[in-house]
C-alpha cells in the first residue's frame, strides 16, 4: 500500500461512489469500496487514459444521465464517454472487480444472487462490445477496496 500512498501524493485522487462513473485523459487514482457491486475499469495504455464505473445491479435503466447504477446500461454509456473525450475504442482493455456474495440471511434468495449476477452481466456486455477482459478478481464473501491508476490500468486491490 506504500505504492498507492505515493501515487495519491503525485496524482489527482477521486473517490467513486456507487452509481458513479469516472472518465479522464489525465492519469488519476480512482478509489472505491465494493461488496456485491462491480467495478469495470477501462483503460487505453497508448493514450494513458481510463474510465471506471461502480454499478449496483445487473440490469435496468437510469432516467438521469448522470446516474450509473446498472451494468447493462452503464458499460455502453461508459464507452461513449470514452469516445466523447476523443479516445478510440480499438486498443481499450477492461478489468472487472467485485461481486461478492452476501452471507446475510434474507427472506428473498435474490438478495444473495446480486453479486454473481453483476459479474455475469459485466462479462456478457464486455464480450458483446468486443472489449477484451484482461483481468478480474470477483466473487467471494468479502468486499474489496480498490485503487485504479487510470493512466496505466494498474489496480491495487485489498479485501475488506
Amino acid at each position: 500500500m506504500q505504492e498507492v500512498k505515493k501515487l495519491m501524493r503525485n496524482l489527482p485522487h477521486v473517490w467513486l461512489q456507487p452509481g458513479e462513473l469516472f472518465v479522464s485523459r489525465v492519469p488519476t487514482v480512482v478509489t472505491t469500496i465494493l461488496g456485491s457491486c462491480v467495478t469495470v475499469c477501462l483503460f487505453h495504455s497508448k493514450y494513458s487514459a481510463g474510465a471506471m464505473c461502480h454499478c449496483l445491479l445487473p440490469s435496468g435503466v437510469d432516467g438521469n444521465e448522470s446516474i450509473y447504477r446498472y451494468v447493462d446500461s452503464t458499460l455502453p454509456r461508459m464507452m461513449q464517454k470514452f469516445q466523447d473525450i476523443g479516445l478510440p475504442l480499438k486498443g481499450m482493455k477492461a478489468k472487472l472487480f467485485g461481486g461478492a456474495v452476501s452471507r446475510i440471511k434474507r427472506t428473498s434468495t435474490s438478495a444473495l444472487l446480486v453479486g454473481p449476477a453483476n459479474i455475469e452481466m459485466a462479462r456478457n456486455v464486455l464480450r458483446k462490445l468486443e472489449i477484451p477482459l484482461v483481468a478480474e478478481c470477483v466473487g467471494g464473501h468479502k468486499g474489496y477496496k480498490l485503487h485504479f491508476h487510470s493512466g496505466t490500468g494498474d489496480v491495487y486491490l485489498g479485501r475488506l
